[in-house]
């Protein structure tokens, strides 16, 4: 590995998977996924805080359960009705009851 270093042939290698794995049609670019984890820097190791994020609904989230539904009737499976979960729980401290919505992951 040491004498490949300050070279390009690692990345050459990867770039060339890239063009067999879409010449084979294996790649499709047409949708792109990204992940948008955002975590805040903080130097102290010890004090740190987590916090949820919405993610805003992606446009194509309505297709993408369409063509899932329709991969599952191929399969003689039932449909998804929609992609998301409600979870409602008791909050202790303040003694009201909470609705969760999750996400499915697909």
């Amino acid at each position: 590995m040491r004498r490949y270093h300050g070279t390009e042939i690692f990345r050459t290698i990867f770039y060339r998977i890239l063009e067999q794995a879409e010449s084979y049609g294996f790649i499709d670019s047409s949708t792109v996924y990204g992940d948008g984890t955002y975590q805040k820097a903080n130097a102290n190791k010890n004090k740190y805080e987590d916090k949820e994020v919405e993610i805003m609904v992606k446009p194509y989230s309505d297709a993408l359960l369409k063509e899932i539904n329709e991969e599952r009737a191929k399969k003689g499976k039932k449909p998804f009705i929609n992609l998301e979960k409600t979870e409602i729980i008791f909050d202790e401290v303040t003694g009201e009851e909470k609705e969760i919505k999750k996400k499915k992951n697909i």
